[in-house]
């Protein structure tokens, strides 16, 4: 896939700092475009064959119309995803990535504040466990603990993989 016809598009990132890193920071590292606040499908600019949807401000109905000018991607991150008119997910670790398996290609780019296996740590590691909506926090988890910053490693596989072109 030709990463220059791949846009990322997202939310607020004033109010979101989660859009500024998975979104913006994201997209330029892949040396794709980005678009924020668009509200309706044609907000969003033309010219692209993917669209990357990170906390997109887009109503769910603006996305069969989105699905209708290319692939649409979305970034599991908070909102639980549609499975209508999406061609394949991003998630941020492997246990999200196995929760929503069944929705159809799951990939992972490690989100920066997640750990990258999603898998409880130690408890002497002092390390997070769990960072997300708390909708989402498995079971196996009795309680959170406090962040602490990892750094990110950028996947290029998703985009070499076939079945996006």
């Amino acid at each position: 896939m030709d990463l220059r016809r791949v846009l990322f598009v997202g939310g607020n990132a004033q109010k979101m700092a989660s859009v500024q890193i998975r979104c913006v920071d994201v997209a330029k590292r892949l040396g794709c475009d980005f678009h924020l606040g668009a509200r309706r499908a044609r907000q969003v600019p033309d010219g692209y064959s993917a669209f990357v949807c990170v906390k997109a401000e887009l109503p769910m109905s603006e996305y069969a119309e989105l699905a209708k000018r290319g692939k649409v991607i979305w970034d599991i991150i908070d909102v639980p995803p549609p499975r209508e008119h999406i061609a394949a997910y991003l998630a941020s670790n492997s246990l999200t990535q196995e929760l929503f398996e069944d929705y159809g290609r799951v990939e992972v780019i490690p989100h920066y504040h997640c750990n990258f296996t999603g898998r409880p740590n130690p408890p002497n590691l002092r390390q997070p466990v769990w960072l997300g909506a708390r909708h989402w926090k498995p079971a196996w988890i009795i309680r959170p603990t406090p962040s602490r910053a990892c750094g990110a490693r950028m996947s290029f596989a998703f985009f070499a993989k076939p079945g996006l072109d």
